[in-house]
């Protein structure tokens, strides 16, 4: 029974990431295991201070920090495409391909 399960739950997995992508899957296992997380914190009831929250957000933005950059590359690539331009606000296109305020100052 118990390789029953096992093999369904890699089946599980791999037809995620193929239906999903590899970068959304990761995004489900981190979300899934932040979850888990405060679950177990509410459920057992361990205390929670201010230094608990912290590791847990340093924790987990390490976990998430790949896909963060990889979605800021897309994002700046469809910034970069003329005819998705008018679907990304100014502000976003400014930050994204760096010729905000900020780079102005530096040249």
């Amino acid at each position: 029974l118990e390789g029953v399960v096992y093999a369904l739950g890699q089946f599980c997995i791999y037809s995620a990431i193929r239906e999903l992508g590899p970068t959304t899957f990761k995004w489900l296992m981190t979300a899934r295991q932040l979850l888990s997380v405060l679950v177990s914190l509410v459920f057992f009831g361990h205390g929670v201070n201010f230094m608990k929250v912290i590791c847990i957000f340093i924790v987990f933005g390490i976990m998430s920090s790949k896909e963060l950059n990889y979605l800021m590359q897309r994002l700046a690539l469809l910034a970069r495409s003329r005819h998705l331009q008018r679907y990304i606000p100014s502000a976003l296109q400014q930050h994204l391909l760096g010729d905000g305020p900020e780079s102005k100052k530096e040249a």
